[in-house]
C-alpha cells in the first residue's frame, strides 16, 4: 500500500507526458511493485532496436557502487534502469558521468539551487546525497549492452538505515512531488542524451561537467585498495579520471595523480 500522498507509478501516465519520438524509442516500459533490483530485472527484457526501461515501487536488494546496499522503501522514490546497445562508442568510462549530467538537468526544474555530481556517480543536493547511478556494460559480439541504474530520493522523509548524510527532494524543499512527472522528464533527457553518444564532444562535456562538479577544489579523503589519504581535487581529467594533489610522505613533496577507482569522501571542515 503506497503512502496516501504519493501517486503510484503508471505506464500510461508516463507515456502521455512523453513526446512522440521518445515514446517510439521506449520499446519497453515495465513497472513492478517490488523486485530484487531493477538492474537485475531488466535482463529479462531484450529490446531489438531501441530502449527498455524498468521501474519498481521498491527493491529488496537495491545495489549501489562497490556492491553497497541501496535503501529502497516502497512508493516514495525512483528506482529505474534503462538498457540499450552501443556499437561505436569507445569512451565507456564517461557513461556514469554523462548519465549524472542528464539527471541534474532533469532535476533543475525542481531544484532552483541546483543538484551536483559527486564523482563518479552520486547526485548531491545541499551537500547531501540525493541519488546514485550504477552503469553496467557487457560486450555481446560487436555490440555492447549498457544498463544504467538510477536511484533518486524523491518523497522519502526518514531513513535511519542509511549510513551517510542524505536528502530527498521532499526533505530539501518540504514539498511533495509527482514521480511520474519527474520520470517522464528524466526518460526524455536520458533518451536524448544516449542518442547523441556517437557525437560525443569532450570539450562540450567538460564545460557541462564543470557546472555540476561537486568535488572541484574540495579537500577529500581517498580510500583505495592500499591506503587512505587526504587530497585536494583539481578537477576532471580528459579521460574521466579525478585529478588530485596530495602530500607524498615517501617523496616528501606534493604529488599530482589521477584516480580511476576509489572511495572518495569530502573531508570534514
Amino acid at each position: 500500500m503506497l503512502p496516501e500522498q504519493n501517486s503510484p507509478l503508471c505506464e500510461s501516465t508516463i507515456r502521455d507526458k512523453l513526446d512522440s519520438q521518445t515514446n517510439k524509442l521506449l520499446e519497453i516500459l515495465h513497472i513492478t511493485d517490488e523486485t530484487e533490483s531493477t538492474n537485475i530485472l531488466i535482463h529479462n527484457f531484450q529490446p531489438q532496436r531501441f530502449f527498455s526501461v524498468v521501474l519498481s515501487e521498491s527493491q529488496t536488494r537495491g545495489q549501489g557502487r562497490r556492491s553497497k546496499c541501496w535503501y529502497s522503501p516502497s512508493g516514495v522514490n525512483i528506482y529505474l534502469s534503462i538498457s540499450f546497445y552501443l556499437t561505436r562508442f569507445k569512451q565507456l568510462q564517461f557513461l556514469p558521468l554523462i548519465t549524472g549530467l542528464a539527471v541534474c538537468r532533469t532535476l533543475s526544474v525542481e531544484c532552483s539551487d541546483g543538484c551536483q555530481i559527486k564523482w563518479p556517480n552520486d547526485i548531491y543536493l545541499g551537500g547531501k546525497k540525493l541519488g546514485g547511478i550504477l552503469v553496467e556494460a557487457k560486450q555481446q559480439g560487436e555490440r555492447c549492452k549498457i544498463i544504467s541504474g538510477i536511484g533518486l530520493n524523491i518523497n522519502m522523509r526518514s531513513g535511519s538505515e542509511i549510513d551517510q548524510q542524505w536528502t530527498s527532494l521532499s526533505k530539501h524543499s518540504n514539498n511533495n512531488y509527482n514521480r511520474n512527472d519527474i520520470i517522464a522528464r528524466l526518460l526524455t533527457e536520458l533518451v536524448s542524451t544516449y542518442n547523441k553518444l556517437s557525437d560525443f564532444d569532450l570539450t562540450g562535456f567538460m564545460c557541462d561537467w564543470n557546472k555540476y562538479d561537486y568535488l572541484n577544489q574540495k579537500k577529500i579523503l581517498v580510500s583505495d585498495d592500499l591506503q587512505i589519504y587526504e587530497a585536494k581535487v583539481l578537477g576532471l581529467a580528459d579521460d574521466g579520471a579525478l585529478k588530485v594533489s596530495f602530500w607524498n610522505k615517501t617523496q616528501n613533496r606534493i604529488t599530482k595523480k589521477k584516480i580511476y577507482s576509489a572511495e572518495v569522501s569530502v573531508k570534514p571542515a
